[in-house]
């Protein structure tokens, strides 16, 4: 048979037919529809995915189908991306009941799993609509069981699927709005206001600034020109405590919920961390450690550039000028260091540069220079009576030099020291040494010095001084004695 053409109440298409069970025309009439729950949906938030869809059926001799009786058919429904050809992205198979060639269904009511071309075509109908080419949508139907011998006949032209007129709007919709008509989403001039809480399920990337209470964001996340909390990164819901962020006046803060809870600063992850420094909720800084025992603890070496101020006293850099601990506390300073009373106007000891101790004077001249009493309840010694108090003779002391000493008053041991030697061919000359006070000979001392011979002799007086100053020397006399080195008359004394 030829096919026959039809006028339609919209359109005009042609179909094939045969003369024994032809189909002679179908009328689709197509509205783009989003229906009522049908009886085999589940309940839900979401609009059903069903499109209703309406046609007529005649055979080719333009009696329609089921004229008298209803008949079911088993059609398979298609969606394609072009009139001809293009791909198919959506089919079902439904059995379908013409009356009087009259048929009525639902898109999406019936069962998936069509295969074409080889391939299982999709069955989610909604999805085909969420695309960059979601304009162009045509259905195709094939009707089993019409055809010559009961061929299954497919209905050409295929019917482009097109809105209704209010369903544009969706393409400007300005709200998302609440089943009670209040608005979920707003959109004002080209802003988006969320007026409700808003879940985003998947990855969110913003192209611009971000503002959280604040409607003019100038940085891409901008919170609201407010104080108190700002981020919350842990709530457990205890009355607005959390580990997070906040403003005060001219106050940042980084906060924990609690006293018992820290602050750790490294590197790595969350759950593998290399921790360097913690703060604890006490107060106490840990570096290098993580339970710090006091308010600054330093689990390794400390360097400054500066000064690092402790209680007030300033500690230089720990290198030339400081404090420096590497097993052995050490004080560094590249000039002198003073011991001073809190306002520095008292210098209780100083260390010069030349390594004397000054106790009592700032201006020390030998390794230790006491200005005022030394008080000892053990021995005092030195291997050198020289640096001690010593009144030098010189190196010649064959006479008096008057040497002049100023005593505090009190017992005093006085030691002479002389180098000799016997120039002489005899033996067992006699010499003799004066130790002479203020004037006076106070002790006189026989030496025996051997042909050619010599050596140190050294002689101790002890006598009591009144205070004020003496002078002191050292006479030889007798023999073929000269001195032969530095002669001293050393003199300790005891003023208490």
């Amino acid at each position: 048979m030829k096919p026959v053409r039809t006028d339609l109440i919209m359109s005009t298409f042609k179909i094939p037919v045969w003369p024994s069970r032809a189909l002679s025309t179908l009328l689709v009439a197509l509205a783009l529809l989003w229906t009522a729950t049908s009886a085999r949906a589940q309940t839900s938030g979401a609009p059903p995915e069903r499109i209703a869809y309406q046609g007529f059926l005649t055979d080719g001799s333009g009696t329609a189908l089921g004229a008298t009786t209803p008949k079911n058919y088993d059609v398979t429904l298609k969606i394609y991306t072009a009139p001809t050809g293009g791909a198919c992205v959506w089919a079902e198979t439904q059995t379908v009941t013409v009356d009087r060639g009259n048929f009525s269904l639902l898109l999406g009511e019936g069962n998936g799993g069509v295969v074409v071309g080889g391939v299982t075509v999709p069955h989610a109908l909604a999805s085909i609509f969420a695309t960059n080419n979601a304009s162009d949508r045509y259905v195709e139907t094939v009707v089993a069981g019409v055809g010559a011998g009961l061929a299954t006949v497919t209905i050409a032209p295929r019917i482009r699927l097109v809105p209704t007129a209010y369903s544009f709007l969706s393409t400007y919709a300005n709200n998302l709005a609440n089943a009670n008509g209040s608005n979920i989403l707003s959109s004002v001039n080209g802003s988006l206001t969320a007026n409700s809480s808003l879940t985003v399920s998947g990855n969110s990337i913003f192209n611009s600034f971000v503002g959280i209470g604040e409607p003019n964001p100038g940085f891409p996340l901008n919170f609201a020109s407010s104080v108190g909390d700002k981020i919350s990164l842990y709530y457990n819901g205890n009355g607005g405590i959390s580990y997070g962020f906040g403003v005060q006046a001219s106050l940042l803060q980084i906060h924990t919920s609690d006293a018992n809870a820290n602050i750790a600063f490294g590197y790595g992850s969350s759950a593998a961390m290399t921790e360097v420094m913690r703060i604890k909720g006490n107060g106490n800084v840990g570096i290098g450690t993580s339970n710090p025992g006091s308010t600054l603890d330093v689990n390794g070496s400390v360097n400054s550039s500066g000064n690092a101020t402790f209680g007030g006293a300033q500690i230089g850099n720990g290198v030339s000028t400081g404090f420096h601990y590497d097993g052995n506390l050490a004080l560094r300073s590249s000039g002198g260091t003073y011991f001073q009373n809190s306002a520095g106007a008292n210098t209780w000891m100083y260390i010069s540069s030349a390594g004397n101790v000054g106790i009592g004077n700032s201006a020390p001249t030998v390794a230790l220079d006491v200005t005022g009493s030394i008080k000892s309840s053990g021995k005092i010694t030195s291997s050198q009576w020289k640096n001690t108090l010593v009144v030098d003779t010189g190196a010649t002391p064959a006479k008096a030099n008057g040497s002049s000493y100023s005593c505090s008053g009190g017992q005093c041991v006085i030691t002479v020291s002389v180098d000799v030697k016997n120039n002489s061919s005899s033996n067992g000359s006699q010499t003799y040494m004066d130790l002479v006070i203020d004037g006076t000979t106070v002790r006189t001392w026989t030496m025996t010095v051997w042909q050619y011979g010599g050596g140190s002799y050294s002689h101790i007086f002890v006598t009591t001084l009144t205070a004020g100053a003496h002078t002191f020397s050292a006479n030889l006399r007798g023999g073929n004695i000269i001195t032969a080195g530095e002669n001293q008359i050393l003199v300790l004394e005891f003023p208490f």
